[in-house]
């Protein structure tokens, strides 16, 4: 099965591709539809990702090599997809790439 992935801004497209997603054990998720990125958006949808993986869905990225802004913030690498940053987003005083955060 394949779902495309809901654009980053698509709060209400998340929540159907949530439920859409919790439908399948294996599934291809298509990236080529999601836009802008937004770090909300972006965590949000990692999340959501994050959280089917956990469930033990397997998900496959797929038309993801475009992304490269939420490539190099960690985007696909948060949502537990495999995917590590490859360029430069390393940080300064305005920003930080996601990194997942543990429970102490």
């Amino acid at each position: 099965m394949r779902l495309i992935a809901p654009d980053f801004t698509d709060y209400g497209g998340m929540l159907n591709f949530r439920d859409d997603l919790a439908l399948y054990r294996e599934v291809e998720v298509d990236f080529s539809k999601v836009g802008f990125a937004y770090p909300d958006g972006m965590l949000l949808l990692a999340r959501i990702i994050c959280d089917q993986i956990e469930a033990g869905s397997q998900i496959t990225p797929v038309n993801f090599e475009d992304a490269t802004y939420p490539i190099n913030m960690g985007f696909f690498e948060a949502a537990g997809l495999g995917i590590s940053p490859q360029g430069y987003a390393p940080g300064n005083e305005n920003y930080n790439p996601f990194i997942p955060l543990t429970q102490v």
